[in-house]
């Protein structure tokens, strides 16, 4: 059985793309896929080429920011909050980066970007990551065992990067930069960064949504004026209900939208620590509110009924 996210190329290497796709895709309804295709091809914002905007659709559904419903596409509440938090220019914002972190690292993604940042920590020079990275036994388990020997014998008997190595690597190289956990120090070495051992040695100790904002400040070095905890239940439920408000339709509303917007506004613009851990617990608190289960028991949609009394 195969894992992580095999259909990759060097083209889709800037995770801005993910952030152009929720972008040009309504906030609280659906489109027809055929019909953002051709917006996204026409305005070539981000690409001219069909197969690499398929690549990047495909990337998006399998890190959970948007979601297929037959013909037509529509925003998870990750994507959501991808799409708020977006800036239309190709920087990637402080709070965009935490939100496309936030999806990648409960991914199917995580894990081939892990190990590749492990050998980063370990080796630095590019010959002794790639020889390690697709030898790793997990990897072997998202491209077939034959296709890594064939490439690698080719690499170590003429030292170039044939064209299935440099399509991998470039493109999760692209995004460990993009998410600012390496750097490149020349084209034969890439280093981790402060953040990307912050990160690494999170994922590596169990990536537990409990410590997952906490990890981001000391990763991406925000400084933290404050920390919110249950003693701060009823400005919190106030804070949520804004931002249900944002993002609600027909008085639904996607829960972990909710959750992961209130944590990443308040830390990015208010420098208050919260985890979504806690927000979930004074929802449970709230009178008013409902949490809508999913099919696979995790809860899904949130709602709020205001004519009810506040905490």
């Amino acid at each position: 059985m195969r894992i992580g996210i095999s259909d990759i190329t060097y083209s889709e290497r800037n995770l801005k793309g993910i952030s152009i796709i929720c972008q040009n895709i309504p906030l609280k309804d659906s489109i027809k896929l055929r019909s953002l295709i051709r917006k996204l091809l026409e305005s070539q914002i981000m690409t001219s080429s069909q197969a690499v905007l398929r690549r990047y659709l495909n990337i998006s559904e399998k890190i959970g920011v948007i979601e297929k419903i037959d013909s037509f596409i529509r925003l998870t509440g990750r994507g959501q909050v991808l799409r708020v938090l977006s800036k239309k220019n190709k920087r990637i914002g402080v709070g965009e980066r935490i939100a496309l972190l936030r999806s990648i690292v409960y991914s199917p993604a995580a894990l081939q970007l892990m190990i590749l940042l492990k050998y980063i920590k370990i080796y630095e020079e590019l010959t002794e990551i790639i020889e390690h990275y697709f030898t790793d036994e997990s990897i072997r388990k998202i491209w077939s065992i034959r296709t890594i020997r064939k490439n690698l014998r080719t690499f170590q008997k003429h030292g170039k990067l044939t064209s299935f190595l440099f399509n991998k690597l470039g493109c999760m190289l692209g995004w460990l930069s993009d998410l600012s956990l390496v750097n490149f120090q020349n084209h034969k070495k890439v280093r981790i960064t402060k953040a990307g051992s912050t990160v690494l040695e999170w994922y590596e100790n169990g990536a537990s949504i409990d410590s997952f904002y906490r990890t981001v400040c000391n990763a991406y070095q925000i400084y933290i004026k404050e920390e919110y905890t249950w003693e701060q239940r009823d400005l919190l439920a106030d804070l949520l209900k804004e931002n249900f408000i944002k993002f609600k339709k027909r008085d639904m509303a996607y829960i972990d939208a909710i959750l992961i917007f209130t944590c990443i506004d308040l830390l990015v613009n208010r420098g208050v620590l919260i985890e979504e851990t806690v927000l979930y617990k004074v929802i449970g608190k709230i009178p008013y509110a409902q949490v809508i289960m999913s099919r696979d028991g995790k809860p899904k949609l949130l709602s709020f009924n205001f004519d009810s009394q506040m905490i």
